[in-house]
């Protein structure tokens, strides 16, 4: 596994969820959900220079049901942050807004649509890091 810190993406059109991680524990724990405007990619730079970022993982919506469209958005996206000079690797996110909610439900959230998004964000983190062993 790559050494450093993780930051795992959920990308949406309005909110982007992120989840931090480091490779000493690898455990993703949900950070923030940030709008998507045109403050976002200074937000995530300082996110990637204060919490010491080496790997970027976004959520690649990699099902039928999604649209094209959502696709080419998420590969823009991340050429911009590959610009913040960092390695950006994709993930798998089918399913992983339903399991953040059903998550955030399981733990007697209220406002779970508000949350949602990190929480997913570290789902996708986590399943990653799991992949790497």
């Amino acid at each position: 596994m790559e050494q450093g810190n993780f930051l795992g993406i959920d990308w949406g059109k309005r909110k982007v969820g992120l989840a931090i991680a480091s490779s000493e524990t690898a455990v993703a724990v949900a950070y923030a959900t940030i709008e998507n405007n045109d403050t976002l990619f200074e937000k995530l730079n300082h996110i990637i220079t204060t919490e010491e970022i080496h790997v970027v993982v976004i959520g690649d919506p990699q099902h039928q049901y999604r649209e094209a469209e959502q696709g080419k958005l998420i590969k823009s996206f991340s050429e911009k942050v590959r610009q913040l000079g960092v390695q950006v690797v994709f993930s798998n996110e089918i399913f992983t807004s339903q399991l953040a909610q059903k998550s955030l439900l399981a733990l007697g959230h209220r406002h779970v649509t508000k949350q949602d998004d990190a929480e997913a964000a570290k789902i996708l983190l986590q399943g990653w890091l799991d992949q790497q062993g």
